[in-house]
């Protein structure tokens, strides 16, 4: 309101320690069931005179999957995906949707809590208007919450891409979190590039001690592995070209995966060291297991269709590709 001008009205339909199917305990017969978590979450939203309003969902869950119920995780994405289209169809939602990627906890010891992140990072390219933010590298004082202070900070954090979408003020580049889009292998195997967004620019972070303990960057990378590897990284060291991220490997790796970040930490509070951030401080979302592709090839037209009009030249090669140049006057 400070920034705009413009009151704010937040609902918060929240429980804690709550599964996303005690979240969404929808009955299909009376979405406004009020002997139901979301039937009185409905029921309020449409009390609030919100029905068909409502400008932004903001959707942070998921520590009770990541704490002992792999079940659950296996499940999330479809859950997740009634939940959504239910939202839009009982509130007439049509807004954005930040979701946020779970912090990494130490309360249980669960690889699959990286696919669920993994999932959550992709959400995206699934969903309209979704944002995908991440909760990791925000300090958590026990084995899975943060204090004020930190629930401050990723408040800030979303409340700066939210005043883009919403309030259609100035968001720069880098304050949006950045995400993996692709992993090339060069030739010789030994070398490993990140790409990320293209208005993506890293500060790569030195070494440290802390808790008696040495923390790399190179270490936070899984090259065919899972995440409770006992063995060395393969990471030699990490440097960035642009919006790449390089893995300069130990030895080469031909084919198979990279995780970012491991799925869990045994450390009570969890502490994540090292890790990849833009120059707005913005952390990389975490992956898990995404796949290694060969280098792409240069792009070629191997045949060629045109017309003239004027000073355009038009080229149509390919389906779906097409190409428009305009020559100067002369």
């Amino acid at each position: 309101m400070q920034e705009t001008g413009i009151p704010t009205c937040i609902i918060n339909g929240a429980q804690g320690g709550a599964s996303i199917n005690q979240l969404f305990d929808r009955n299909s017969q009376n979405p406004t069931d009020l002997s139901t978590t979301y039937g009185r979450f409905i029921a309020r939203m449409q009390q609030a005179g919100a029905k068909g309003h409502v400008r932004a969902f903001l959707w942070r869950q998921g520590e009770n999957e990541l704490c002992g119920n792999p079940g659950g995780v296996i499940q999330y994405p479809q859950r997740f995906t009634s939940l959504y289209q239910a939202i839009q169809n009982d509130i007439d939602f049509n807004g954005h949707f930040y979701n946020v990627q779970l912090a990494i906890q130490s309360c249980f010891s669960l690889e699959e809590g990286g696919l669920l992140r993994d999932w959550i990072r992709r959400t995206p390219l699934l969903f309209p208007r979704m944002r995908a933010v991440t909760a990791i590298g925000i300090p958590i004082y026990d084995g899975a919450h943060h204090d004020r202070q930190g629930h401050e900070q990723l408040t800030n954090e979303i409340y700066r891409l939210l005043r883009g979408d919403v309030y259609h003020l100035t968001v720069l580049p880098e304050e949006h979190f950045p995400t993996v889009q692709r992993i090339e292998r060069h030739n010789d195997g030994h070398r490993l590039d990140l790409v990320f967004q293209e208005n993506q620019r890293f500060i790569i972070p030195n070494d440290s001690v802390i808790l008696n303990r040495v923390w790399k960057i190179a270490d936070q990378f899984f090259i065919n592995q899972v995440t409770s590897r006992t063995e060395p990284s393969l990471v030699e060291s990490v440097t960035q070209e642009r919006n790449r991220i390089i893995l300069h490997l130990k030895k080469s790796v031909n084919s198979g995966f990279v995780t970012y970040l491991p799925s869990f930490l045994t450390t009570d509070p969890p502490f994540i060291g090292a890790l990849l951030s833009n120059r707005l401080g913005r952390r990389a979302l975490s992956f898990y297991q995404l796949p290694i592709h060969p280098p792409l090839l240069p792009p070629h037209l191997d045949s060629v269709w045109y017309q003239t009009i004027g000073t355009h030249l038009f080229v149509q090669s390919l389906p779906d590709f097409s190409l428009e140049a305009q020559r100067p006057l002369s």
